[in-house]
């Protein structure tokens, strides 16, 4: 029997590699974006894995450029807060920048 789902959490881009672990450890959907998948392709990551286990959605917009962050991360942030789900991050900048925009940031289940 399947345990269910409690919680949707948008992934950045820059911690896909939390995707396996935090799948382990919590009853979460996981989204993760068109343009992160994009990105995960050109790094050479296992695009199939996530995308076996994560959902895909684009933010409803053009994602505005921004020198602080790349779009890939920008468009993640944007979706969370469009959705008003948290996002898994790692990456010090991502999260100082969530913060800011009032998004809840996960590091970890």
């Amino acid at each position: 029997m399947s345990e269910s789902i409690i919680c949707k959490v948008v992934v950045s881009p820059s911690a896909y590699d939390l995707i396996p672990g935090f799948l382990n450890e919590c009853k979460c959907s996981l989204i993760v974006t068109t343009l992160g998948v994009a990105e995960a392709i050109k790094k050479g990551l296992d695009v199939d894995g996530i995308l076996e286990s994560c959902s895909v959605m684009a933010f409803s917009h053009k994602v505005p450029k921004n020198d602080v962050l790349p779009l890939s991360e920008w468009e993640a942030l944007l979706l969370a807060k469009d959705l008003g789900l948290p996002l898994l991050a790692k990456d010090l900048h991502i999260i100082e920048e969530a913060k800011r925009l009032a998004i809840e940031v996960w590091s970890s289940c």
